[in-house]
């Protein structure tokens, strides 16, 4: 996919079953929607950063690129999808951009780094409607709002003055290390639920609003 590629509605079906399809993508493509069946082969997606526009993963495993693999169209809706399949997120970053988005995963799935960036559209608004993600490394609120489920975070948290709150919950769970965590002036948390043992979780010296709050340990 040359760094020309512009995204579309369509979608790239990936269904070699039998051995491994080569995936190359230039640094700034845009993909349309991109599907993975490939049974028990494996997708590399390489290094670099680009867009796909749609995800739905059937079956085999989609290895995300070490770099950012944004997801989205800014000013429509878009779909992550996962009703089976292993995702690997390679040490990279996935960072959400479309307006009105859904998440679907049947089973679980494990983040390096994820960034949450809808700024643009009507709803600018994640909806998690099955699957809890795990976010390992470092979860970036940008802007938008997260509604009707939970993240769980298990590394460093940064919301920016455009986290716009909702009714989904950020979900600490960290109990081997203590979490940073930086909120700037002025942003507005979705839920914030604090289940982290004996570790302590530090909001700093900033104003912001938390729409809903949970202590569990």
């Amino acid at each position: 996919v040359a760094a020309t590629a512009a995204g579309g509605s369509g979608f790239l079906w990936f269904t070699n079953a039998a051995a491994p399809q080569v995936f190359t993508v230039a640094n700034g493509a845009t993909i349309c929607g991109l599907k993975i069946e490939t049974g028990a082969q494996t997708v590399d997606a390489g290094a670099t950063d680009f867009t796909i526009r749609q995800f739905s993963l059937v079956s085999g495993t989609f290895k995300s690129t070490s770099g950012n693999l944004s997801v989205g169209n800014p000013n429509s809706g878009i779909n992550w999808t996962k009703t089976g399949g292993t995702f690997t997120h390679n040490g990279g970053t996935v960072t959400f951009i479309g307006d009105n988005a859904t998440y679907n995963d049947s089973g679980s799935t494990t983040f390096n780094k994820f960034t949450m960036n809808i700024a643009n559209g009507g709803l600018r608004t994640l909806f998690l409607n099955t699957g809890i993600p795990l976010v390992t490394g470092t979860f970036t609120f940008t802007d938008g709002f997260i509604n009707t489920g939970t993240f769980e975070l298990k590394g460093a948290v940064t919301l920016a003055a455009g986290a716009d709150g909702g009714s989904g919950f950020l979900w600490f769970t960290n109990t081997v290390a203590p979490q940073t965590f930086t909120v700037a002036a002025g942003a507005i948390i979705c839920g914030l639920k604090i289940e982290t043992g004996a570790q302590t979780v530090d909001a700093g010296t900033t104003d912001f609003s938390i729409l809903n709050f949970s202590l569990v340990s």
